[in-house]
Parts: structure tokens; C-alpha cells; sequence
């Protein structure tokens, strides 16, 4: 077994930390997948593209959300997305767990891709926050080193600044 057999996806809100919903793709079900969907790419380059278009999906949420905050804000924008002849969305139907990536555009909405997710389940949630605990630990531990080696060196460079200062003081 390789380290490529599947590819695991997991869709969460911060805001909602029992929000889970997962997706395990293996070679087999991919194969099904690109066949149902007429995918292009093959199995080792579908992880890099699915994660593109995610990524134009949340630069066009981003540009939505300066445009709507300029807006807001008085600034002399169009507000319009004129500019823009297409963009993509995600949507996740709660229901029925597919996630569908939708390219918008001024004739129609074209779906790229339609995956079927998995609502979390009691064992994939405490998993999942239990990974989140970790990592957090993990980052505030870093966080705290890095400022206690911070701190001495300031400490350090505030001690050298008052013997420069003294220096001065008795070269006067």
C-alpha cells in the first residue's frame, strides 16, 4: 500500500467546532468519480488540482468581501463585478453532504465538481478535536519559547543600551 491510495478531505468551521464533514477518495472511487464527472486529471494530480479551485473559490470570496467593505466604507467603487467575467463558488448542501464547486459567469453556473462528504461522526469529531488540541498545544508552546528567547534578548539589548548610556554619561 502506497501513501497515494486515498486522499482525505475534511470541511470544518472554526467558529463551530463540532462541524465536521469528511471524504475519503481512493484510486478505485476516483476512477468512478472521473468517469461520472468527466474529470481529466488522473488520481496523483487531483489533490493539487481540487485544492486550485478551492483556492479561486476563496480569492473570489476575498475580493467580494474588500468590495463589499470599500463599499461600505464610502470608497467610489462600481461594486459590480463587471470586471470579473467569471468566478467560482463552493456549496455545501448540509443535507445531503455534497459540495459542489461552481464556476459563476454572466450566462450560467457551471458545476466543476460534486463531492460526497460525510457528516462527522461522534468518533471522527473527538478525532478531529483531539488533532486540533495538539496542534494548538503544539503552536502555544512554540509561541511561548519564542517569546521568553524574545524577552532574554531584549533584556540583553537593554542592558547593553544603559552601559552605552553610562559610557556616555562619564564621557561628558
Amino acid at each position: 500500500m502506497s501513501c497515494y491510495d486515498a486522499t482525505h478531505t475534511q470541511i470544518t468551521n472554526d467558529v463551530d467546532l463540532y462541524f465536521l464533514y469528511t471524504l475519503d477518495i481512493g484510486e478505485h472511487d476516483f476512477h468512478n468519480l472521473k468517469r461520472e464527472q468527466h474529470i481529466v486529471v488522473d488520481f496523483l494530480g487531483f489533490p493539487t488540482k481540487f485544492i486550485g479551485l478551492i483556492d479561486l473559490c476563496y480569492q473570489h470570496q476575498c475580493r467580494h468581501q474588500a468590495e463589499n467593505t470599500s463599499s461600505s466604507s464610502g470608497s467610489s467603487g462600481s461594486g459590480s463585478n463587471s470586471s470579473i467575467a467569471s468566478h467560482f463558488v463552493t456549496k455545501l448542501n448540509l443535507t445531503s453532504g455534497i459540495l459542489s464547486i461552481v464556476e459563476v459567469n454572466e450566462f450560467n453556473h457551471v458545476s466543476h465538481l460534486n463531492l460526497q462528504f460525510r457528516p462527522g461522526s461522534d468518533d471522527s469529531i473527538k478525532a478531529y478535536l483531539s488533532s486540533s488540541l495538539k496542534f494548538s498545544t503544539a503552536a502555544r508552546s512554540q509561541l511561548v519559547q519564542e517569546q521568553e528567547e524574545s524577552r532574554v534578548t531584549l533584556e540583553q539589548q537593554q542592558r547593553r543600551l544603559e552601559g552605552t548610556l553610562e559610557e556616555l554619561r562619564l564621557l561628558r
